[in-house]
């Protein structure tokens, strides 16, 4: 069972040097970005450029295809519904035929609400992949550390680093009860949707105790070392993580873009919806 998200590229690349500040930054930029800007152009441009730094950064392809395999079924559906529902919808495109049960004759397809619907689409797969291309180009100490120097709270980057080292164990988790019900003839590749459903939902029990012992056994061995998470400590690669010129340079410059972007979408209006 893959590691998603948590399993850390080895392969050196541009952005896996890059300190975990302007990594951090760059997610922010994502996670905002998407929001400011309406035009499905722009989106474009910005999930190519994720695209572009995933496949530099040697990411798992099995993982990139996972996601795309999840996620295309999804946005096409979500496209469809907005190119027949959508307000903005004013160029007619074609009127579903008669047969069509509920809706037929009654709805139509609509350039403006398929266009929207492709924005709304790129919207979600940006910040999607730009996620594991962090936190899988990033050591997990110096996720933590960097989110300290940020003046994030010690024991919230903790419980943070805690929850990305918590993914692997989760889905190895699934993979072994998986495998335990097919030794036992239980062959779920070959059920249907409906017949896997019921399945799947008797993984949960196990999965659940599993986790809540997991989550038990960390709270012993944190208390048997005392922990406190008391900001006033050090950390094993603390000088290790330093801003280099090109760090400062893409701090800076993603700053000046981001404020850009704010300023020139409410006065300019760049970036808004166009079909």
């Amino acid at each position: 069972m893959p590691t998603m998200y948590v399993q850390h590229v080895s392969r050196s690349s541009f952005f896996s040097r890059l300190d975990v500040r302007v990594k951090l930054l760059f997610m922010f930029l994502i996670s905002t970005l998407i929001l400011v800007w309406d035009n499905v152009f722009y989106q474009a441009a910005m999930f190519l450029l994720v695209m572009i730094l995933v496949f530099t950064s040697h990411l798992d392809r099995a993982l990139i295809r996972k996601l795309f395999a999840v996620m295309i079924p999804f946005t096409l559906i979500m496209i469809l519904i907005q190119g027949l529902w959508s307000p903005i919808g004013e160029t007619e495109l074609l009127t579903l035929p008669e047969w069509v049960p509920l809706i037929g004759g009654k709805v139509a397809l609509h350039w403006e609400g398929l266009v929207f619907g492709v924005m709304v689409a790129f919207r979600l797969l940006s910040p999607l992949f730009a996620l594991p291309l962090v936190v899988m180009t990033t050591d997990v100490n110096d996720l933590v550390v960097g989110l300290v120097r940020l003046r994030i709270p010690y024991k919230v980057a903790f419980i943070f680093s805690i929850a990305l080292r918590f993914v692997p164990f989760i889905f190895a988790e699934i993979g072994a009860i998986t495998e335990a019900q097919r030794l036992r003839g239980l062959a779920i590749e070959k059920m249907n949707f409906f017949r896997r459903i019921p399945v799947f939902a008797s993984l949960l029990v196990p999965l659940i105790l599993g986790s809540l012992l997991k989550a038990q056994t960390l709270e012993i061995v944190l208390q048997s070392k005392a922990f406190s998470g008391s900001p006033q400590r050090t950390f094993l690669n603390e000088n290790e993580i330093r801003l280099q010129p090109l760090d400062y340079a893409l701090l800076v410059g993603g700053i000046i873009f981001f404020v850009g972007a704010i300023v020139t979408r409410l006065t300019l209006g760049w970036g808004a919806f166009v079909a």
